[in-house]
C-alpha cells in the first residue's frame, strides 16, 4: 500500500482482466500479505475475476457531496 501511496479509507478503481470496474474503500488487513490483495466474494462477482486473477488497482479522486 506504500508504494501506491494508499491508506485505509481512500478510495480506489479496481479493474479486472476483461476491463470490468469497480470502486472500492482500501481497508488495512494485517494478515494480508502486501504483494496481495484481499477482496469479498461479491467485489470478485462483480469483477468477473477468480482467486489468483490479476487485477489493477488505481487511486481515484472522489469529490466530496454538497
Amino acid at each position: 500500500m506504500e508504494e501506491l501511496s494508499l491508506f485505509g479509507g481512500d478510495t480506489v478503481l479496481v479493474s479486472g482482466e476483461d476491463g470490468r470496474d469497480t470502486v472500492c474503500i482500501v481497508l488495512v488487513d494485517k494478515n494480508c500479505d502486501d504483494s496481495k490483495v484481499c477482496m469479498s466474494e461479491v467485489v470478485r462477482k462483480n469483477l468477473g475475476v477468480m482467486l489468483s486473477d490479476v487485477v489493477t488497482i488505481s487511486p481515484v479522486e472522489v469529490p466530496d457531496a454538497k
